[in-house]
């Protein structure tokens, strides 16, 4: 079972912004392959980029209005150079959600064999 990189938005946009600004995602897989990179957060979302050159969103907020967001693109590239990373099997960082939580590991995994991996290197838990 190979595991994947999870990296600590929330902490990044925090430092940058001196505690001004904030992230509603608190971490962010991000799993590179030869045909593209695949962003995907602890919840059910997840999307594929072409490269660490293209943009990530996430929504941040004013500590002090934290129902106000603003989308703020961030390179992948910044992402992987700047946050504080670790290693986890994907399948303890994607949480289930919902009645039929095997059908979004599913197409995580659709996903992870676009992007040119085996998708058999990350079995769900059973």
């Amino acid at each position: 079972m190979k595991t994947v990189n999870v990296y600590n938005v929330k902490k990044l946009i925090e430092k940058i912004n001196k505690g001004k600004y904030s992230s509603h995602i608190e971490e962010l897989a991000i799993i590179e392959g030869p045909k593209g990179i695949l962003i995907s957060e602890a919840a059910p979302a997840f999307y594929v980029r072409k490269d660490v050159e293209d943009d990530c969103h996430t929504v941040i907020f004013k500590t002090t209005e934290p129902k106000k967001g603003i989308l703020l693109p961030v390179p992948i590239k910044v992402l992987i150079s700047q946050c504080e990373k670790r290693e986890v099997p994907l399948n303890e960082f994607v949480q289930p959600v919902g009645k039929r939580p095997g059908t979004h590991y599913k197409l995580l995994l659709k996903s992870i064999e676009q992007i040119g991996l085996d998708p058999k290197d990350y079995p769900r838990k059973k």
